[in-house]
């Protein structure tokens, strides 16, 4: 069987592709919905410090399948199928930004979401969001994309999700997107370009993963 590293990268359709297509795949005892690092790499974030691993070696052989928001070194020691989603970095960075203004709005902010919630508060905008949470896909995958498995792109949702059965002979389930924004923000094209200015990391990075995707359409479809 087919085990599983899914580096969740926020705003990148993760949820969807966790809750709705993976989970399908394996009994719940077997799949890890790793949560630990949430806190630890907002607050890195916030504070532009390196996130690094200091843990004791657990057993998670016992799992086929491990999902969170954590960076590509944590189960780097497992032999498993390294695989995530890219997005286009000025689209992430919106899609993240209201996300987040959202949630503070209409929900109690609690450990490190008081912290976001006191940009927001301090008058903190799009482009003061769009520094802190520079090349957050850089970040959280580093520049060397062979290390991934399998990279799906956010905006071809379903044809990475066929690729993704292909690729390793599963069975495709229909499924219902979730987490969507219904009320699209309006961004102004000078917005866009100072949100890129800052991101330019993630959108090389980005290019990259465009050119293996294509690769992966010839091979797998």
């Amino acid at each position: 069987m087919n085990k599983f590293i899914f580096l969740r990268v926020p705003k990148t359709a993760s949820q969807t592709f966790t809750n709705k297509i993976l989970r399908k795949y394996f009994n719940p005892e077997r799949f890890l919905a790793d949560g630990t690092e949430n806190i630890n790499i907002t607050l890195n974030v916030f504070n532009n410090r390196p996130m690094t691993y200091n843990y004791k070696f657990d057993d998670y052989t016992k799992f086929d399948c491990i999902s969170g928001h954590f960076l590509i070194d944590k189960y780097l020691f497992l032999n498993y199928n390294n695989i995530a989603f890219l997005r286009d970095p000025i689209e992430r960075i919106i899609s993240q930004y209201f996300f987040q203004k959202r949630k503070c709005e209409e929900e109690k902010p609690t450990g490190a979401w008081k912290i976001v919630d006191e940009f927001f508060k301090s008058g903190g905008d799009i482009i003061d969001f769009a520094k802190i949470y520079n090349n957050h896909q850089v970040y959280y995958l580093g520049k060397d994309l062979s290390k991934l498995d399998f990279l799906g792109i956010q905006e071809e949702f379903d044809l990475s999700y066929r690729i993704f059965c292909k690729k390793f002979n599963l069975t495709y389930f229909k499924y219902q997107s979730g987490n969507i924004n219904k009320k699209k923000e309006k961004i102004s094209k000078d917005i866009r370009k100072e949100i890129l200015k800052y991101n330019i990391e993630d959108y090389e990075l980005y290019k990259k993963a465009l050119e293996i995707f294509e690769e992966q359409k010839r091979r797998f479809l």
